[in-house]
């Protein structure tokens, strides 16, 4: 049977990647699918073939300036970026939502589990990394200098261990009563954003278990792979021919989120690899660095864009900051990493890499070319990382995420029927 379903993430290309990989999953099992977010993602959702509709979501051509501070970043996205757009968003994925079955969104869709209220059909939250359910840190792992803002993102988020709710929930509740819908129970004032139908918990067992506290049900799927490479997209010209040719380089990328504040990223890890003589791969995004400006020859290769899934494969180790995306397609590949956490989940998601024995950890004011030459040696002579990434890999390797969360999103129209 058929479905209409509509999914609304919030947020950077890692954000709508995986429901990217989920639609195109339903799509094949003969559903119809239906993307609303922002027009930034327009082009990536239309080139993997999927209907998209637009949503008041977009970022302003300047962040405000709180977005700067790890520790106010989160709170100043919602405050001053998305709750201004509730209203006009709430109005975009209604009319996206019209004849729909069902609806799934992400942590910071702040509309969506309005609209589907309103219109009485059945609704999902994603989780996309263990703090948006609020996992603890794994027993013994790594503690950064971080752990005040990782227990901030989880209140922000879904702090399913917290009590009090999050500090931008009264402007929702001013606009549930303007549409007159009840107010939130209090057992889920704390979580606004968990749908008591339940969770789909989009990583892997292998970097998080199912917790006690989290609100059931909670169903992880395992990693959901999407990337750009999957819509035919190319490397840069002369990339593949870098590559190729000597050693594998170190990849150095910052993702989407934290490349708006780089501080000096590139700079720092461009005088590691000099001092090191390793090669390297900048990946730097729209957000050009003047430290990389010229650089170029046998040694250094700068990016603007690389789909991670054709690039990681090649390297001896990727740096970054820590976002889920980039870890799945590092533990994907098969390498071992060196994360430097800015904010939101990223924090977490390192220890947790940590953990595995796959990635070491720099934070952001140690993040000193001597420290980093530092860590990517030790990463690289010490041959247990290597075997850590490999043995995670392979068990990714018999995970379906995208086929598990179809398999759910099925069963939450038609609770007492599976195989639709």
């Amino acid at each position: 049977m058929a479905l209409s379903i509509v999914l609304a993430p919030t947020g950077s290309a890692g954000d709508v990647h995986p429901f990217i990989a989920i639609a195109r999953a339903l799509q094949q099992r003969g559903h119809r699918v239906v993307v609303a977010t922002s027009n930034a993602h327009r082009v990536a959702v239309e080139r993997a073939e999927i209907a998209f509709f637009p949503v008041h979501l977009d970022m302003p051509s300047s962040l405000p300036a709180g977005m700067s501070d790890p520790a106010t970043s989160l709170d100043v996205l919602v405050r001053q970026v998305l709750l201004p757009q509730l209203k006009e968003s709430f109005a975009d994925i209604s009319k996206a939502c019209r004849g729909a079955d069902i609806l799934v969104c992400g942590p910071l869709s702040l509309a969506a589990p309005l609209v589907a209220e309103k219109l009485g059909i059945p609704w999902l939250s994603v989780a996309l990394s263990p703090t948006m359910v609020g996992s603890a840190p794994p027993a013994g792992r790594r503690r950064t200098g971080l752990r005040t803002l990782v227990r901030h993102i989880r209140q922000v988020l879904f702090a399913a261990h917290q009590t009090e709710s999050p500090p931008w929930t009264s402007p929702i509740e001013n606009f549930r009563e303007e549409l007159g819908l009840p107010r939130w129970p209090a057992s889920r004032l704390n979580q606004p954003m968990t749908s008591p139908c339940g969770t789909l918990a989009v990583f892997s067992k292998e970097f998080a278990r199912e917790q006690p506290n989290w609100l059931q049900p909670v169903w992880i799927t395992g990693f959901t792979w999407y990337d750009r490479a999957d819509a035919s997209q190319t490397y840069p010209p002369g990339l593949s021919e870098f590559l190729s040719k000597g050693d594998p380089p170190i990849v150095f990328t910052l993702g989407d989120s934290a490349a708006w504040f780089p501080g000096d990223f590139y700079g720092q890890s461009l005088e590691a690899v000099r001092r090191s003589g390793n090669r390297a791969v900048f990946v730097t995004g729209t957000h050009s660095d003047a430290s990389l400006t010229g650089i170029s020859g046998d040694k250094i290769m700068v990016a603007e864009y690389a789909p991670y899934s054709q690039v990681f494969p090649h390297s001896a180790a990727v740096v970054h900051s820590g976002g889920i995306g980039a870890i799945a397609l590092c533990l994907r590949a098969r390498r071992p990493m060196l994360l430097t956490p800015w904010a939101f989940d990223q924090p977490d998601n390192a220890g947790r890499a940590a953990s595995l024995g796959v990635a070491r950890v720099l934070d952001r004011p140690r993040y000193k070319a001597k420290a980093i030459e530092k860590e990517l040696q030790t990463l690289l002579s010490n041959p247990d990382y290597a075997r850590r990434a490999n043995e995670v890999g392979s068990l990714l390797d018999a995970e379906d995420g995208a086929a598990v969360a179809c398999e759910q999103i099925e069963r939450a129209v038609f609770p007492n029927r599976a195989g639709l």
